[in-house]
């Protein structure tokens, strides 16, 4: 069974296991495929699966030194 991956005009919410002050509900991944994230600016996220934009956005934050642990919903 192929994964589930997330597209354009779907409705995520991310959350991070470290820091609350890192959680965002309701961003919705826009037209270009990407979503915006304070901090850290646009990701794509159309396309992929949840594991990979957990994994980016851990990505994104350890280049800030930040080791959010965040979950996509």
């Amino acid at each position: 069974m192929k994964p589930y991956q997330l597209f354009v005009a779907a409705t995520i919410r991310i959350s991070s296991a470290i820091d609350p002050s890192l959680n965002a509900e309701s961003l919705v991944i826009r037209s270009n495929g990407m979503v915006s994230f304070f901090l850290i600016g646009q990701v794509a996220g159309a396309g992929k699966t949840v594991k990979q934009l957990q994994k980016e956005l851990d990505k994104r934050f350890e280049a800030w030194g930040i080791n959010p642990e965040m979950l996509v919903q």
